[in-house]
């Protein structure tokens, strides 16, 4: 280290790594400091390569006069980088997030802030039914796969495992669902495609087991039934609707009505109250064009109603332009569409059925319908007042159900406002105290019995319930209740006894209704009420055989098989096999036998008389004589005793 420190000290013009082995160098002629170097480029020759090169380490002439200085001040100096912790930059931390993320943040500052939150609903871009749809289609995804493996999709158990995610999936559509209604979508078309779409997501809800878990899906229903209306009424604004048919929504319509049951029939009415050519009015009160005419023409083909009313048949059918069908599960009053009353079999309501001829079943705060009924089955009687929370009773006050069975009552319930989740009221039989014990039977129905021998005993005005569920809604105040153990709760014994042919008229009522067998139940307190009227609203079922629905041409009468010798051989069964071949065999015999009795014998004798003998299986009774005039020809027989 002393022997290089001396090197580069004695030789402070050279550089350490060029001193220890010697090698040529260039020899430069002119020094560094020389100002009057010729700017001209020196050509190079050969000879002057011994000249140029030299052996280090000769001090060379053009640097003696060199000095070395410092570095100089304005050099970059390096930056000293120091270790210490900040927080990201805005522009990186957003990166970092996630969306969901992202909307949790977003939120809890437009909620801590309102004016951001205004500023960021004004500047968003506008949500489309595309980004709106793959949002709900999300909440749908999930809600499906949330459902247990091996279970009934419409079970209970089901239903409490995907009951969180259907109640997200069906909020989630509400809060979308004001976005696309005008006034703030301008576009009817958008609205209805959206509520086109949502209405399908509906749809593809189960309907569940237990009737109040279907309230979620009921409620959106009505809802959408709303909306549907409100894009109806502003579609029909521009050029009276038209496009509704001829882009097909008014069959989309009908059809989703159909899928829901009936739930969407508001929205239908609408459609038939402002298009011109459902039969609705006309805009501004003018008479329709050709082409309107036109347009209502074609829509009639399509439902089957063009033309005459007039009918072909026999009897009280005869008088009926079509059989009349099943329109929905429940009986809905017009004056009170929120309010809905089904009978219910198995779980399942029952189809109705409206008698177009009974002028009786045409009345605002009433309905009549007809139910089939099948001896032995059980039945429910299901109201349910959901819409009824803020449309009509306020708090404290109640609506009083009471149930008739054949003109008896059979008990009732009482609905306090407000509803919340106790809006459906579902019974199944007559409850009563019977030695300090609460039993129940079960609604049922049963044959009727009749007589032909005597004469009738019954006054007809008895009979006038026979045959008919009735339900009676009034609103009434609450004035108190009684517990379970001071109730009185007799029993209500609803069969009828026999019936006299003659007292029934000629009406088709082949059933009636009676009580199961008793079960022991719970105890039930008793709600005190005071009626504010009459009641507002009449359902009245008439529950028949499918026979006696057939007699009436309230559903159609089963078609006549096919006679076994018409069928194809390869069609038959063994047993139909078995009966065509025993009816040929009869057939043939029977052939036989009336050869048999076509047979005459004629026998001749002196006289011209002519004897006929009738040959058959069974024995003549007696000789038939016949004689015959030769100038007249005419045959005369003789049917005397004699």
């Amino acid at each position: 280290t002393n022997a290089m420190n001396s090197v580069i000290t004695s030789n402070p013009l050279f550089a350490p790594h060029l001193l220890g082995t010697p090698r040529p160098s260039p020899s430069r002629s002119e020094g560094f400091g020389n100002d009057r170097m010729s700017s001209r480029k020196r050509k190079a020759s050969e000879d002057d390569l011994d000249d140029r090169m030299s052996a280090s380490p000769t001090n060379s002439p053009a640097v003696t006069g060199r000095q070395l200085f410092p570095a100089s001040r304005s050099t970059k100096r390096s930056r000293t980088i120091v270790a210490a912790g900040r927080p990201l930059d805005l522009p990186r931390l957003l990166e970092t997030l996630s969306p969901d993320e992202m909307r949790n943040l977003l939120q809890n500052i437009c909620d801590q802030n309102p004016a951001i939150a205004h500023e960021v609903v004004t500047k968003a871009p506008r949500p489309s039914i595309e980004s709106t749809l793959s949002v709900l289609q999300k909440y749908e995804t999930t809600f499906k796969e949330s459902f247990p493996f091996g279970n009934r999709p419409s079970s209970d158990y089901t239903y409490n495992r995907v009951r969180q995610p259907m109640l997200q999936l069906i909020e989630a559509l509400k809060d979308f669902t004001p976005h696309f209604l005008p006034p703030n979508e301008p576009q009817p078309t958008l609205s209805l495609q959206y509520l086109d779409a949502v209405t399908q997501i509906i749809h593809r809800l189960p309907t569940w087991d237990t009737f109040q878990h279907n309230h979620a899906k009921f409620e959106a229903y009505d809802e959408l039934a709303q909306a549907w209306a409100l894009a109806i009424r502003e579609s029909a604004k521009r050029g009276g609707g038209f496009h509704l048919q001829y882009a097909g929504w008014d069959q989309k319509l009908l059809k989703h009505n159909e899928d829901s049951g009936g739930r969407l029939q508001d929205a239908v009415n609408e459609l038939r109250a402002n298009v011109t050519y459902l039969n609705g009015p006309a805009a501004g009160g003018t008479t329709p064009s050709n082409y309107d005419e036109r347009a209502a023409i074609r829509q009639q083909i399509l439902s089957g109603t063009y033309g005459p009313d007039v009918s072909v048949g026999v009897g009280r059918c005869s008088n009926r332009s079509r059989v009349a069908a099943a329109n929905g599960i429940m009986a809905i009053i017009s004056d009170v569409p929120h309010v809905s009353v089904d009978i219910v079999v198995d779980g399942r309501p029952l189809p109705e059925y409206l008698d177009e001829d009974d002028d009786d079943s045409i009345s605002p705060t009433s309905t009549i319908k007809y139910v089939e009924c099948v001896s032995g089955s059980h039945f429910q009687i299901r109201s349910d007042l959901t819409g009824m929370e803020l449309k009509h009773l306020k708090r404290g006050h109640a609506v009083t159900i009471d149930l008739y069975l054949d003109g008896k009552k059979v008990g009732g319930s009482v609905k306090q406002f407000p509803l919340r989740h106790h809006a459906v009221s579902t019974r199944s039989g007559v409850r009563y105290k019977e030695d300090g014990v609460w039993k129940e039977r079960k609604f049922m129905f049963s044959d009727l019995v009749t007589s032909e021998d005597g004469a009738s005993s019954r006054p007809t005005p008895k009979l006038k319930g026979l045959g008919t569920i009735t339900v009676k809604l009034r609103y009434a105040v609450v004035t108190g209740s009684t517990p379970a153990h001071l109730r009185r709760a007799p029993g209500v014994n609803v069969s009828q006894e026999t019936i006299h042919e003659k007292d029934l008229k000629g009406q088709a009522i082949s059933h009636q209704a009676k009580l199961g067998e008793a079960r022991i139940i719970r105890a039930h307190s008793s709600i005190n009420t005071r009626d504010l009227g009459d009641p507002f609203a009449v359902f009245n079922f008439r529950y028949r055989s499918r026979r006696d629905l057939q007699a009436l041409c309230l559903i159609p009468r089963s078609p006549s098989p096919a006679p076994l010798e018409e069928r194809p051989e390869e069609s038959l069964t063994r047993e139909e096999l078995l009966e065509l071949l025993r009816r040929q065999k009869t057939r043939q015999e029977e052939q036989v036998v009336i050869k048999q009795e076509l047979k005459r014998e004629r026998i001749e004798d002196g006289d011209s008389d002519d004897e006929l003998i009738v040959i058959s299986s069974r024995p003549p009774t007696r000789k038939l004589k016949i004689s015959a005039d030769a100038s007249t020809g005419i045959e005369t027989i003789d049917l005397t005793d004699s």
